[in-house]
């Protein structure tokens, strides 16, 4: 009986607006300008990385949400060129997104969207030289576009199937070169719950 009242309540915030949680799985595909590795090796210009994304949301209305999103690239080999050193690529990523919904996805089964977000990034390098773990890294700003669908489930349940752009910030490893700025293409899935 609770749970019912709880459903019910949480359908009905969701239509006028609410809270929201949700967490997603990204395939993607990162392309570097300008790859030089420590040590003067040469790398590969991309990479296919995974990456996992939680974020907490509002819903405004029928059109309008905005959320927080902390997004984790998982640590992915770097293809160096001629050497049998093993060299790695990770980063974390917040971002504060902004999104529109073209249709009220409290009424409609399938609905299209389109979203920006502006943050910061760390991404970094590792590798082991003379048995000594070895890191390079960065700190600056990022940004993202996002479109997708998004798939009523349940009344307060959102299957996401999305496309997005991310710029990474440059890892300078030579001076005045930008070695990793990373241009990440990646398509994702996404569940989000209001809570």
């Amino acid at each position: 009986m609770l749970f019912s009242i709880f459903l019910l309540s949480a359908s009905s915030l969701f239509a006028a607006g609410g809270v929201y949680i949700g967490g997603g799985y990204q395939s993607r595909n990162i392309a570097f300008t300008n790859v030089q590795l420590p040590g003067g090796v040469s790398a590969k210009n991309s990479i296919a990385a995974q990456s996992l994304d939680f974020y907490m949301g509002y819903k405004f209305n029928s059109h309008f949400r905005a959320d927080i999103q902390y997004m984790m690239i998982n640590k992915t080999l770097v293809n160096a060129n001629n050497s049998s050193q093993e060299y790695y690529y990770k980063s974390n990523v917040f971002l504060a997104n902004l999104f529109y919904d073209l249709f009220d996805v409290s009424n409609t089964k399938i609905t299209p969207y389109i979203g920006a977000g502006l943050g910061v990034a760390s991404p970094s390098i590792q590798w082991t030289s003379n048995s000594k773990e070895e890191t390079i890294g960065a700190n600056g700003f990022t940004y993202q576009l996002h479109g997708g669908l998004n798939i009523l489930l349940f009344d307060s349940i959102l299957l996401s199937l999305k496309y997005s752009y991310l710029y990474m910030p440059s890892i300078d490893i030579v001076s005045n070169s930008k070695n990793f700025e990373g241009q990440v293409h990646s398509f994702g899935i996404g569940i989000s719950l209001l809570v």
